[in-house]
């Protein structure tokens, strides 16, 4: 082992390697900001974005990629709106009534890992609230086997059978706790999002989410176009346009409708109390850590 003659060193040159060390602490807290900061400045010049829609994170996210993609349609089909009505759906998703113009997306299904990462956007919620949504929604979730689907109907049906001995005034909440503690519970349920961000479909019962699918969705979220956080909507989509160069575009109420809205009251959850998923919660975990340096590297520009 080497010792250093500590009489050997001079003023100068101690005050030379503390003002070292500092720099490189320094540059180390900052590597990561940085890294974030620089994630989506490419995100301006992308002509084909691809849009990464898991279910319930927001089908109206689709009116503003038509704003963004399809501008002059856009402004011939708003020009007259004064308020929300012209929202309809087409194929599927949220749309602006006479705007016919696509946009690039996988749907629910699947993120291919061939699919660059740099050209995709999605909208993260959190996956408590996105569970409750879905249950909510008609069991709103895409890739289960028949065989599966069937077998989670019986259960959850098996559950709600008690509630009809419960007062007439109190059996409709109780059905909807015993049938989305089945449903939410079940561990095919849970890692939707990692599941699709493997090039899985969401919920795909055959596929057990493992560290190593969630280490493989973070870091493909690390280098997405996009990331949106479902629970701040309007500044998301006020972000988006900016982030795109189109800071002068308004965004209006045409592009903040809830198209989907759930039909749920919060009071009556009584069922959620020890719920995770695992998965899903690293994977939106990171997607606020992005959403947060993003919006403070935006505010020092």
């Amino acid at each position: 082992m080497k010792f250093i003659d500590h009489s050997t060193i001079t003023w100068p040159l101690a005050l030379l390697f503390v003002a070292k060390l500092v720099t490189n602490v320094v540059a180390s807290a900052g590597q990561t900001e940085h890294a974030h900061s620089m994630l989506h400045s490419n995100i301006e010049v992308i002509s084909h974005l691809m849009w990464m829609h898991t279910p319930k994170t927001g089908s109206s996210f689709y009116a503003t990629l038509q704003h963004d993609q399809c501008q002059d349609e856009w402004d011939r089909a708003t020009t007259n709106a004064t308020d929300i009505r012209g929202v309809t759906t087409y194929k599927g998703k949220a749309s602006i009534e006479g705007i016919k113009c696509d946009v690039q997306t996988i749907g629910h299904g699947p993120l291919p890992l061939s699919i660059p990462s740099h050209r995709v956007v999605a909208v993260f919620r959190n996956p408590k609230s996105r569970i409750i949504s879905s249950y909510a929604d008609r069991i709103h979730h895409e890739g289960m086997s028949s065989e599966f689907w069937n077998s989670l109907k019986a259960r959850i049906n098996l559950a709600q059978k008690p509630c009809s001995n419960e007062p007439r005034g109190e059996q409709a909440a109780c059905k909807f706790n015993n049938g989305l503690a089945v449903y939410a519970h079940d561990n095919a349920t849970k890692g939707c999002v990692v599941r699709t961000m493997n090039g899985f479909w969401c919920m795909d019962e055959s596929i057990t989410p493992t560290p190593g699918m969630v280490n493989v969705a973070v870091e493909r979220l690390h280098s997405f176009a996009f990331v949106g956080i479902f629970e701040e909507w309007d500044r998301m989509i006020e972000k988006f346009h900016h982030l795109r160069g189109h800071a002068e575009r308004n965004v209006g109420d045409l592009e903040l409708v809830h198209v989907r809205k759930g039909h749920y009251n919060q009071g009556d959850i009584k069922c959620m109390g020890d719920y995770s998923d695992p998965y899903d919660q690293a994977v939106y975990d990171s997607a606020l850590e992005i959403n947060w340096i993003q919006r403070r590297h935006r505010r020092k520009k």
